[in-house]
């Protein structure tokens, strides 16, 4: 009889002792492999969570002094934004009208409402995805080079003030006199350089990616900023400096930037064919512009809470499959000795009748390797359910505790990038990201740790076997 015919004879001849091992192996390896799973679905959970993240980037100045210096011309943006990382871009000059006759959506009502001049006719919040165009278009390259007095307003301020696609809006040009009172004077006549009214057309109303029922409001849950040709915001600007110079220009000029505003600070947003072409797009921009200036993105951080429970995931999934693999050793390598030790005398008689040590040796390994093979399948099956319940749940127990925890904010990100900062995400959505589901590289990964454990299990046994001398094993007893 061949060495493996007898192998598979002392299997199914010892049930019992063959059916405690596969179940030991078929634990142990059940748990290695739900450690193994877990840890691949937090990197693959990272890449859907990446995924979550809205591509976009801007340039922001980072240099020594306190002033603005050297900002990005038009050309150095427009190379930036020919970078083939980049899907779509623009440069925009924010600022700001008063008018009373208009009514704020949200519970803390103003008369001021922000401007966003745009130079791209697709507007780039709208390519980003972040916002969606609900009702009408967005601007032609004809108004955006003729100035044109068209404006896209958000949906909030549509439904408070009843407007609509065609509707005329006056926006007042207030050049305030900070000479003698403060901003809270702004609609003071006696306080005013100069003024006039400007007469927009609504051509479009847009929102963000979820809809009001029945027109009911949800405060801040869009952005209020009107969205017109950056020429237009430009000229609304320099009408304000041009009377603030003609009435006293030593007094404005020495207020500094942010009341005189002569040359308006460009805005930029990049969109990226993915969030995964930050870096590569921050190297290669930050080639063409000024060294003052460096690119900022929207990075996983923005999901913090989902981000530490994914670590905290992770970190256990390691600890299970170190432990894990320590155990299984001793504990394999324990009870291979005890078998080896109950069969010493069957060994003997094997060696006695001319098999080599080698051969018996041989034989050992391959009953081992025969239940182990069994052992690992059984725990492919099982394992990956127990690391799905096991990571689901502690993934969702610390999710939530990390949701309850107040949140302080995101530090300094440029204001470009505020309207696209994911600030929530629940715990059913965090959830759907994740994906414990085995793959091949997985179940490969699995199959050649438990080659090793088991084989490393075999290296005391082998030693103890090697030692063993059949005539003083046959004299000890009979065969059992």
């Amino acid at each position: 009889m061949n060495t493996f015919k007898r192998a598979v004879v002392n299997v199914i001849r010892q049930p019992i002792k063959s059916l405690s091992l596969l179940l030991l192996v078929m634990l142990l390896g059940g748990i290695l492999l739900s450690g193994i799973s877990m840890a691949r679905a937090m990197v693959v959970t990272e890449e859907h969570l990446l995924m979550q993240v809205p591509a976009v980037a801007t340039l922001i100045y980072d240099g020594r002094l306190s002033a603005l210096w050297d900002q990005p011309t038009k050309e150095e943006i427009q190379s930036v934004g020919e970078l083939p990382y980049v899907r779509a871009y623009d440069f925009t000059i924010r600022t700001l009208f008063s008018n009373r006759e208009l009514a704020w959506a949200n519970p803390m009502p103003s008369d001021l409402f922000p401007i966003l001049g745009v130079n791209n006719p697709n507007i780039g919040d709208f390519e980003s995805g972040t916002l969606s165009l609900l009702e009408g278009r967005t601007f032609t390259q004809e108004e955006i080079d003729n100035d044109t007095l068209v404006m896209v307003i958000p949906r909030n301020i549509a439904i408070v003030n009843d407007l609509t696609i065609g509707s005329r809006v006056g926006i007042p040009n207030i050049a305030h006199d900070f000479r003698y009172s403060d901003w809270s004077d702004h609609f003071n006549e006696n306080f005013i350089l100069d003024k006039r009214v400007l007469e927009f057309e609504v051509i479009g109303i847009f929102g963000a990616d979820f809809p009001y029922e029945d027109d009911v409001l949800i405060p801040f849950a869009e952005p209020t900023i009107f969205y017109m040709p950056i020429g237009v915001a430009q000229g609304m600007m320099d009408f304000v400096s041009e009377a603030m110079l003609e009435a006293d220009e030593a007094f404005f000029r020495g207020i500094g930037q942010g009341i005189l505003q002569e040359e308006a600070f460009l805005e930029t947003l990049f969109i990226l064919n993915s969030p995964r072409d930050l870096e590569a797009f921050t190297v290669a921009a930050e080639v063409l512009i000024h060294e003052d200036w460096q690119v900022v993105g929207i990075d996983e951080s923005v999901f913090a809470p989902v981000i530490t429970s994914m670590d905290m995931v992770l970190e256990l999934a390691e600890t299970i499959q170190f432990v894990v693999i320590i155990a299984s050793i001793l504990i394999i390598t324990l009870v291979l000795l005890l078998f080896l030790r109950d069969r010493r005398h069957e060994i003997g008689v094997y060696m006695a009748l001319g098999d080599k040590k080698e051969k018996v040796i041989f034989q050992v390994l391959m009953e081992v390797g025969i239940v182990s093979i069994v052992g690992l399948f059984l725990a492919i099956l099982i394992g990956n359910g127990l690391a799905s319940l096991l990571s689901s749940y502690l993934f969702e127990q610390h999710l939530i505790e990390q949701l309850a925890a107040p949140v302080f904010g995101l530090g300094n990100l440029p204001i470009q990038l505020n309207i696209h900062i994911p600030w929530e995400m629940t715990v059913d959505e965090a959830l759907i990201l994740l994906d414990v589901s085995l793959d091949l590289e997985t179940i490969l990964r699995f199959v050649l740790a438990g080659i090793i454990v088991i084989l490393t299990s075999t290296i005391v046994p082998i030693w103890y076997a090697t030692k063993l001398k059949p005539k003083e094993l046959l004299l000890q007893g009979k065969i059992g």
